[in-house]
Formats: C-alpha cells, sequence, structure tokens
C-alpha cells in the first residue's frame, strides 16, 4: 500500500486523543447532564473530523438503495449531489 494512503487509512495518537476527548464530551453531556445542548455536538463534532480520511470515503460508496435509486432516476439530483460533493472536497 502507497505510504500516503496508508496515512490517511490509520488513525494516529492525535486521533485517538481527540477519539477520547470526544466520548469524554459525549459523556459528560449524557451521564451528568453537563450542559447536553453544547458539549454533545462538540463531542460528536470531535470523533467525526477525526475520521481517518479513506473511512470517510468508503462510507459515500455505501448509500441507501433509495437515495441511490433516486439520483439514478433524476438527472437533476445527480447532478445537484455530484456539484455539491465537488464542492465540499474543492471548498474543504
Amino acid at each position: 500500500m502507497d505510504p500516503m494512503a496508508l496515512q490517511f487509512a490509520l488513525p494516529g495518537w492525535q486521533q485517538m486523543i481527540m477519539y477520547v476527548i470526544g466520548i469524554t464530551l459525549i459523556f459528560l453531556a449524557v451521564k451528568k447532564e453537563y450542559e447536553p445542548m453544547l458539549l454533545l455536538p462538540i463531542g460528536f463534532g470531535a470523533i467525526l473530523v477525526n475520521l481517518p480520511l479513506q473511512v470517510v470515503l468508503t462510507a459515500g460508496l455505501n448509500l441507501d438503495p433509495f437515495v441511490t435509486r433516486f439520483v439514478a432516476a433524476n438527472p437533476d439530483a445527480q447532478e445537484f449531489c455530484e456539484y455539491t460533493l465537488q464542492y465540499v472536497f474543492r471548498e474543504g
């Protein structure tokens, strides 16, 4: 496997620390009820932002069958989805 691709496929120690921080924030929000409206989204965001890039890209390929059929049947929806994905990957 390409070393550059391997870097994005495996989480490093920095991502592991952020996973622990995210899980801790979710725990505090749910169990201890410390500002759940604030800590819960921050905890989920900390986990989601630090997912390895390969996980995010392969998850996009496994769409719901209904969504896949809908996009395939509607060229306008397909064009919109392609434009949106290109914008997201281009702009970050």
